[in-house]
C-alpha cells in the first residue's frame, strides 16, 4: 500500500510540476537562442555587416527583450547601417534605463556631434559628467566646451576634478591649469589693465 501511494504521489506531483518544467525549459532555450543571436550580432557589427547585424539585433531583442546588450547591439547595427534616426532612438532607450544611461548619453553625444548640434552634445556630456564624474569622454567634452566659451573658471574646475579622479597625469593637469590661468589672466588684462 505504501509503495502504491508513493507511486500515485509521484505521478500526481509529476503532472502538477510538468507545465512549470516545460515553461522553464522553453524559457531557457529562448534565452540561449537570444544570447547566440546577440553574439552573432556583435560579430556582425565588428565585421561591418549591416544586414546581418540588424537581423541578429532584431532576433536578440525579440528573444531577450530590452536587455542592455540588445539595446547596444540595436544602436550599433543602426549606426553601421547609416540609420541615424534608428541609432538615436536606440540610444534614447538606453538613456532611459538606469543601467545603460551613461552609455546611451555617449551615443546621443556622438550622434549630436555628427549632425553638428553642439548645444545638444554639450547637454549630453554635462549630464553624463554629472551622473558619472569619472567618465573620460564627458570630462573631455566639458573641458572643450568650457574652453570654447571662454569659461576659464569652469574649465579649471574640470581640470581639477579630472586630476583628483586620476583621469589625467599630474604633469598634464598642471600644464592645463597653467594654460587656463594664463588665458584667464589675458582676458582680465584685455578687459581692465588696472586689475
Amino acid at each position: 500500500v505504501a509503495v502504491a501511494i508513493g507511486l500515485i504521489w509521484a505521478v500526481v506531483k509529476g503532472v502538477i510540476v510538468l507545465p512549470e518544467t516545460l515553461v522553464r525549459g522553453s524559457r531557457e532555450r529562448r534565452r540561449a537562442k537570444g544570447f547566440a543571436a546577440l553574439s552573432r550580432g556583435m560579430v556582425a557589427v565588428g565585421s561591418g555587416d549591416p544586414l546581418a547585424a540588424r537581423r541578429h539585433a532584431n532576433d536578440a531583442e525579440r528573444l531577450l527583450g530590452p536587455e542592455p546588450l540588445t539595446l547596444l547591439l540595436s544602436a550599433q547595427a543602426a549606426q553601421i547601417s547609416g540609420d541615424r534616426e534608428g541609432a538615436e532612438l536606440a540610444f534614447r532607450r538606453m538613456a532611459d534605463e538606469p543601467e545603460t544611461r551613461v552609455l546611451g548619453l555617449r551615443g546621443l553625444f556622438v550622434e549630436a556631434r555628427r549632425r553638428d548640434d553642439e548645444a545638444a552634445a554639450r547637454a549630453y556630456a554635462a549630464e553624463a559628467a554629472r551622473l558619472a564624474p569619472s567618465v573620460t569622454w564627458a570630462n573631455e567634452a566639458m573641458l572643450e566646451a568650457q574652453c570654447a566659451d571662454g569659461d576659464w573658471s569652469g574649465a579649471l574646475e574640470t581640470v581639477e576634478r579630472r586630476g583628483s579622479l586620476g583621469l589625467t597625469e599630474r604633469t598634464v593637469a598642471r600644464r592645463q591649469r597653467a594654460v587656463l590661468l594664463t588665458a584667464s589672466a589675458q582676458r582680465l588684462e584685455a578687459g581692465d589693465p588696472e586689475v
